[in-house]
């Protein structure tokens, strides 16, 4: 964009890390709590994005996992043996410079 003498670049950064000027990725879990049978693979793997409630199922339905952690939320939550997590993607809309 051009505002008379400043010039500005505004691209918005993927999960890869490069600018491609598409909307960022909003990354959400979703725990199926019938499913869950408290083994904690999720946690054991990815502690600072899945938590667990003091019975040791996972309280994390519903939380956005921080671009950063896309990669390892991922991998923790394919590890799940009940397939209990679902991560669903959705652009957030945002856009930044």
């Amino acid at each position: 964009m051009n505002y008379g003498s400043l010039i500005i670049d505004c691209k918005i950064k993927t999960d890869a890390g490069n600018s491609t000027g598409q909307r960022r990725t909003v990354l959400r879990i979703k725990v199926d709590k019938n499913a869950c049978a408290g083994h904690a693979v999720c946690a054991a793997r990815a502690p600072d994005i899945f938590l667990l409630n003091d019975e040791g199922y996972l309280d994390s339905d519903g939380q956005v996992v921080p671009p950063e952690w896309h990669d390892l939320a991922r991998v923790a939550a394919a590890s799940c043996p009940e397939q209990a997590i679902k991560l669903i993607e959705q652009g957030d809309g945002s856009t930044a410079c």
